[in-house]
């Protein structure tokens, strides 16, 4: 292979050292939005599901204890072999005169993702909420691991 004129491979370089400063603004523009999504993140507080996750020998099935939350106010999706549930526990209406005098509950908003450690068949997961429990039951398969899937909760 020729090596490049000494023209062509001082143009290059000046290219490199071009595309290098564009690296750093777009760096700087990430740093920027990373730190702003830090201190959002400050300011709203919000919880992790506690789970349990169990394997048979054609499904893996999720259990999240969700006592409180609406299946309205449930969000579960199912992208790339992650599986995401989201939602919001609303506190109780209280009287304005009612002091906690303990507290271990969390009111607001959760969620929890969950790389998944094989391939799922997306068009058969199925999401149940009952008796304060949510139950995923994602059969698993050879292929499908790339396919989005947004379920409703029953």
């Amino acid at each position: 292979m020729p090596m490049p004129n000494n023209n062509a491979w001082e143009q290059y370089l000046s290219n490199l050292e071009d595309s290098f400063s564009v690296n750093q603004i777009f760096l700087s523009e990430l740093q920027k939005r990373a730190q702003e999504n830090v201190e959002s993140s400050l300011i709203e507080e919000e919880g992790e599901l506690v789970i349990d996750i169990y394997k048979e020998p054609e499904k893996i099935i999720v259990v999240a204890l969700i006592t409180g939350v609406a299946a309205k106010d449930l969000f579960v999706n199912f992208n790339n072999g992650v599986l995401t549930i989201r939602g919001e526990r609303k506190q109780p209406p209280l009287s304005s005169a009612a002091d906690a005098v303990h507290r271990e509950c969390f009111w607001g908003k959760f969620s929890r993702s969950i790389v998944l450690p094989e391939t799922i068949s997306a068009d058969k997961i199925e999401a149940i909420l009952k008796n304060g429990m949510l139950i995923v039951i994602l059969p698993t398969l050879a292929t499908d691991k790339h396919k989005i899937n947004i379920l409703e909760v029953e």
